[in-house]
């Protein structure tokens, strides 16, 4: 199955410019985006090196499939000048996580993609998006968050978030969905249920991407403005450090 992959590589339509100025300066070539492998295992590649690694969900649509459309979807961004690292964004609709360019989804992480991975769909979310950033010549998203979300999110945030875990395991959410303490949602006492929100660590510069299921928190209402899933706040901060300043990016 390996030997497939030595032998299959698709690139697909890309446009590469070169300006010649009056001093003969030119521009670097624009990336080349491709994509290989086969229905168990495939690759989205960025300068022939493998940036998304896809593995079989069993779902209807193949790695290699999936490979396929992501890399399309990159080089059309490209061919429009919009594939810029600091405006690939995460976000949520419904139960998936997504990537995209302004309204143009990149790609799609299920339940089942981060279950092969043994993760979960925003660390997983994240950490694809991070290596075509810097594939792209840009910077990991903790590092830049700002920069990137400017135009795109709905409000700005500051104040203090802590974290609810044990007692609450398994009971119904204000959504109705049950809490889970080790996925990545969090409560807050006024934003649309669903929307997501990228919190950072003011502290460390550490962000990740969650859901707003829940309403809260009741305690300190004048300076904490979000309770955290015990894993999400694990993801930016030591769980003894019991509260922490943060920055919330609402997001469209």
């Amino acid at each position: 199955m390996k030997n497939k992959l030595k032998g299959f590589v698709a690139t697909l339509f890309v446009v590469s410019a070169v300006v010649v100025s009056p001093s003969y300066a030119t521009e670097a070539p624009e990336p080349v985006i491709g994509y290989l492998g086969d229905n168990e295992e495939a690759y989205v590649t960025i300068n022939e090196k493998n940036v998304l690694t896809i593995k079989s969900t069993g779902s209807a649509q193949s790695p290699l499939q999936r490979a396929k459309k992501i890399a399309k979807t990159l080089n059309k961004l490209q061919y429009e000048k919009k594939l810029r690292a600091d405006m690939i964004l995460p976000s949520i609709r419904g139960s998936h996580f997504i990537a995209r360019v302004d309204n143009e989804v990149i790609f799609t992480i299920d339940k089942k993609m981060a279950e092969v991975e043994k993760t979960k769909q925003s660390l997983l979310t994240m950490k694809w998006i991070d290596n075509i950033r810097s594939s792209l010549g840009g910077v990991p998203f903790d590092y830049q968050v700002s920069r990137g979300l400017k135009n795109y999110s709905r409000g700005v945030q500051y104040g203090y978030a802590s974290w609810y875990g044990n007692v609450f395991h398994g009971r119904n959410t204000a959504s109705g969905e049950v809490y889970n303490m080790n996925d990545y949602t969090a409560a807050h006492r006024s934003l649309p249920l669903g929307t997501p929100v990228v919190v950072t660590n003011l502290g460390t510069g550490r962000s990740i991407l969650v859901k707003v299921n829940d309403r809260g928190p009741f305690s300190h209402p004048g300076k904490r403005v979000l309770d955290l899933s015990r894993n999400a706040f694990k993801a930016i901060a030591p769980l003894g450090s019991g509260v922490i300043k943060i920055k919330m990016d609402v997001l469209k």
